[in-house]
């Protein structure tokens, strides 16, 4: 995916992913699901900037302020105004943690390959780790040794009775589903939640293996994971991994550009409507 594409027709997802951070009813997991760690100790810093969004997008709209009629210029001018809301977060924190929440709403919401990868890698170290299958032996391949010493800290978060206990805690905290919602086991944004909240714990696994080990002890298991990931193709495919480039300490898409790297223009950056 190219700098351009993440804007390319992805307002809904950029408005919806951004909105999150500001549910009220989310406040108590916050620290789970992976967002900057200033805005789950004070959230009410997002929660101020995040209605400029929409109120300044609306306002440019109803002024044509952007080329109107075209699909470049629609996405331009949402592009243009997230980027003033995370340069105001910028200044009210600093520069990490705007970047943190951009890099977080991309990978979560517009990087495929990595909700993909998250699916394949917690499949893989279930199965491998802590699931010797009794009817079928042969789909388990014995994990490495460099890994076993890891297993107290990466089992809890890839065990799916953790799972089970955590979507209990969100049926609680929640908000009823909505009419059209009903064939759902909990509200849309408690679903898109528990599925951030499970990627971002295979990342914490991922980032504790890399933490822990040297460069040959993360090819070790980089090998055994992609010859465990082999033996269970009814369900993923061993280059859904996409080998060892998740098995690091940096948070994913960490290093994509960011828009607070692109200049706009100065009608735009003097955030007089926020």
């Amino acid at each position: 995916m190219s700098y351009s594409e993440i804007w390319n027709n992805n307002q809904f997802w950029w408005s919806y992913a951004l909105e999150l951070p500001t549910l009220v009813w989310a406040r108590p997991i916050l620290d789970r699901m992976g967002i900057p760690s200033a805005l789950v100790k004070q959230p009410e810093i997002w929660s101020a900037i995040y209605p400029y969004i929409q109120s300044e997008h609306r306002r440019r709209r109803e002024a044509k302020d952007w080329e109107v009629g075209t699909i470049k210029g629609a996405n331009k001018l949402w592009q243009e105004v997230v980027t003033v809301a995370l340069q105001q977060l910028a200044e009210q924190t600093d520069r990490r943690v705007a970047m943190e929440l951009e890099h977080w709403v991309i990978r979560h919401f517009l990087w495929r390959e990595f909700q993909t990868a998250m699916h394949a890698w917690s499949y893989v170290l279930y199965t491998g780790c802590l699931y010797p299958d009794d009817y079928y032996p042969e789909r388990q391949i014995p994990p490495p040794a460099v890994l076993t010493p890891l297993f107290p800290e990466i089992i809890p978060l890839v065990f799916p009775e953790e799972k089970e206990e955590f979507e209990e805690v969100l049926k609680q905290i929640a908000p009823p589903r909505a009419e059209d919602e009903s064939l759902l086991s909990m509200c849309g944004d408690a679903i898109t939640i528990r599925r951030i909240v499970e990627d971002e714990s295979v990342v914490k696994a991922l980032r504790i293996i890399a933490s822990k080990l040297d460069e040959a002890g993360r090819a070790e298991v980089t090998q055994w994971a992609l010859l465990q990931a082999a033996k269970l193709t009814d369900s993923i495919e061993p280059e859904e991994l996409q080998g060892d480039k998740y098995l690091r300490v940096e948070s994913p898409c960490s290093d994509f550009p960011s828009v607070l790297d692109f200049p706009i223009s100065e009608e735009v950056n003097d955030g007089s409507n926020l």
